[in-house]
């Protein structure tokens, strides 16, 4: 008997547990249920304009049912948005109908395009495979210049890749409107009969430092599952088919030993080329690449780097399909910075890439490229013969459920070079296996293990070393708190040539632990303040010795796109064999008070080693950068940056030094495709002005032409190992450059 009351007591809490458990899965999956849409099937497409003034806009459903998403969600929106949405056999179309209570503070230029995010905007993400794992990020502003990237399943943003697709803006007396229209064979989709993509809609309004979707972003989380269903029938199913070739011309001068200038002409012939293998699988081929760039870049002070910034992909043949090299586990601060780092690939002569879905649930990337730079092999010597380096990355994910997967990865780098005595190379070869596993709506556990084998071989001898890498992180993160714990270990003998490392370290121990809390004030002026904790506990095994970070932040939103934070690092960092002080205050901020003016400022004060020296030495820093841009009319724009590093030996002085890099860029817009852009910068470091104009017209991305002139000044200049010194600034380099590209699209 007694034995049978407790099997019913079993039996009652089993019923009860079953109860909440049904109901916690219904509530789990009423938040993240997808809407269905609707988008009207058209034979009159309408006119991309900037005008609703098209039958099919009168006949299609309009949703204005936004919603906020920063700085908080679910907030009722202070403008009306109604977005349209049409398609035909070949194209998507899209409509916005932006009201604007106060039209006159409406922020939008006529500007290069992929410079507009601080603006008003419309956007429009795509999930074209309907997976959940990344979307075409595509954004406009009052004026209908564009801003394209990807989105993946957490929200973050690579606005590198671009896309080919049509848009146009036009401010009215109640507003704007925003016309898109986007060709299929632009989009990667399954070759079915009814197409289904998942599709949002967003807008942004600097004024009030809000932003808005539909459907609604209800809380954070797998942030694409909140898309809307739409469904395509009778869609063209093209293969695309695309050919760009590109000329490009420069004639450079250096000015010699004999005080005079060399010139010297370089003419470069490339060709390259996408082909749909399937609807959502592409193969891209490129030889003799034209990766020229147009502008020089941003100067930073380079007196007292431990390695050289990281710098971000633009060239087109890698864009494509780079996303899905993100790593499960790696990236945001943790010691594998990236597991595939194209800018290491210098100067590409031939590539081969092979992108896209296999099935419903397969993404593969495979890149395969000959690069004749000898950056990253070894030191150079006289005498010595370069010979090429391999490239060779692969790249597959199984999507589980949502955006759960489990994937592979290979990268492999091999080289050899003849040094006038022998013959030298060797090879770095990685594979591992990662996996995202959604734990529940908030929480993600990304892990991860990769080993690597390495070899340097000469004529008589080899050096064989090989060693794993393995990590994870938990993260829970809602609208009101976020905390995560990492854990990360790198071999000594772990090495990733096609990737980058953080700080360039192997064998590295880390525990991470991140938390933040966000306060939603109920005001119109404070948007949000968000408490941070940052901390990093490290072991260095090439050493024994081990060093910390412990961050402390304070965060301010505030109405205007405006905010400010500042916070103190207690920290440690081990270099060379000794432990280091790195205590840092700092203090950023940056507002856009009206629709003529924007500021930004970062300051920061700590302990800082000086790398430059044998042994390096403790001493102080302070760095602090200022800008401010200036649009007095919508086409024309004037940006100034002031960066300044001061640093002081604590008990050595040789090193120290007070450097300024001071910058200023004009540019001017005659339309959409044609504009004039100018650029000086002056580093008191190395005592140079640099000099730069350009003309551009870019139609499409792809097709274009640039034609520019650069050059520095300076007192002094080297040549070989010595450094000749003048009286007054000379010119002592510059380079007159045309480049002409056009997209053949099929």
């Amino acid at each position: 008997m007694k034995k049978s009351n407790e099997f019913r007591l079993y039996l009652n809490g089993l019923k009860r547990r079953t109860f909440f458990m049904v109901v916690f899965f219904f509530f789990i999956s009423a938040l993240f249920s997808r809407i269905p849409l609707e988008s009207i099937k058209t034979s009159s497409p309408p006119k991309i304009d900037g005008v609703l003034d098209d039958p099919v806009w009168q006949k299609a459903r309009g949703y204005s049912d936004f919603r906020s998403y920063s700085p908080d969600y679910g907030g009722l929106p202070k403008e009306k948005t109604i977005v349209y949405s049409a398609y035909d056999a070949d194209n998507l179309y899209f409509a916005f109908k932006c009201c604007e209570s106060q039209p006159g503070k409406i922020i939008g230029t006529i500007g290069k395009r992929d410079t507009i995010i601080e603006e008003d905007l419309v956007g429009l993400l795509i999930d074209s495979h309907n997976d959940g794992q990344n979307a075409y990020f595509l954004v406009i502003n009052p004026l209908g210049i564009q801003q394209d990237g990807i989105m993946d399943s957490s929200g973050s943003n690579d606005w590198s890749p671009d896309f080919i697709w049509e848009s146009n803006g036009r401010k009215n007396a109640e507003g704007f409107v925003v016309e898109v229209k986007i060709p299929f064979k632009t989009l990667r989709f399954a070759n079915t009969k009814a197409v289904k993509m998942r599709i949002g809609f967003l807008r942004k309004i600097n004024r009030h430092s809000e932003e808005y979707s539909f459907p609604e972003w209800k809380d954070k989380g797998p942030v694409l599952s909140y898309l809307g269903i739409f469904q395509f029938e009778g869609i063209t199913n093209k293969k695309v088919l695309q050919f760009l070739p590109a000329f490009t011309y420069m004639k450079r001068r250096e000015r010699n030993v004999d005080d005079a200038l060399d010139s010297f002409d370089e003419k470069s012939l490339g060709l390259t080329s996408k082909i749909g293998l399937a609807s959502d699988l592409t193969l891209d081929m490129t030889i003799n690449p034209d990766f020229s760039h147009i502008e020089i870049d941003e100067g930073y002070v380079d007196v007292n780097l431990r390695v050289d910034p990281l710098l971000n992909e633009k060239r087109l043949f890698f864009l494509e399909g780079l996303e899905h090299f993100k790593f499960a586990g790696c990236g945001g601060g943790s010691p594998i910075e990236k597991i595939v780092h194209t800018r290491n690939i210098v100067e590409p002569q031939w590539g081969l890439k092979l992108s896209g879905k296999i099935g419903k649930s397969g993404i593969v990337n495979s890149l395969f490229a000959v690069d004749k730079s000898r950056k990253n092999v070894e030191p150079s010597r006289p005498g010595d013969e370069t010979k090429n380096s391999y490239y060779g990355l692969f790249r597959y994910k199984h999507i589980v459920k949502g955006d759960s997967y489990v994937g592979a990865v290979y990268t492999g780098k091999e080289y050899r070079f003849y040094t006038g005595e022998e013959i030298t190379g060797g090879f770095n070869r990685v594979g591992g296996l990662d996996a995202r596993i959604r734990l529940g709506g908030f929480i993600t556990l990304d892990t991860f293990f990769l080993y690597s084998f390495n070899k340097m071989y000469r004529k008589d001898a080899s050096d064989n070393n090989q060693g794993p890498a393995f990590g994870g992180i938990f993260k829970f993160e809602d609208r009101k708190n976020l905390f995560s714990l990492g854990y990360h270990d790198l071999s000594r003998n772990f090495e990733l040539a096609p990737g980058r490392l953080r700080l360039n370290r192997n064998g590295i121990r880390t525990f991470s632990a991140n938390a933040a809390q966000y306060i939603y004030p109920a005001s119109d002026f404070l948007k949000q303040i968000a408490l941070g904790y940052s901390g990093r506990m490290s072991r260095d095994k090439h050493f024994d010795m081990n060093e910390y970070s412990h961050e402390l932040s304070i965060y301010f939103q505030f109405a205007s796109a405006s905010g400010l934070s500042l916070g103190y690092d207690f920290a440690t960092e081990i270099y060379e064999g000794e432990l280091f002080d790195r205590n840092t205050f700092f203090i950023t901020g940056f507002s856009r008070p009206n629709k003529h003016f924007q500021l930004a400022f970062d300051y920061r004060s700590g302990d800082s080693p000086f790398y430059k020296s044998l042994p390096p030495y403790q001493g102080y820093l302070k760095t602090f950068l200022f800008s401010v841009d200036f649009h007095p009319i919508e086409n024309f724009s004037t940006h100034f940056a002031w960066t300044n590093h001061i640093f002081h030996g604590d008990e050595v002085s040789t090193g120290d030094y007070n450097v300024s890099i001071y910058r200023n860029k004009t540019k001017f817009q005659f339309n959409r495709c044609l504009s004039l852009r100018g650029i000086v910068e002056y580093d008191t470091e190395y005592k140079q002005i640099v000099g730069d104009v350009l003309v551009e017209f870019t139609y499409i991305p792809g097709t274009v032409i640039h034609l520019g002139y650069g050059s520095t000044f300076s007192k002094e200049y080297p040549v070989y190992d010595r450094v000749y010194r003048c009286d007054s600034y000379k010119e002592i380099r510059s380079s007159l450059f045309f480049k002409a590209s056009y997209v053949f699209r099929f």
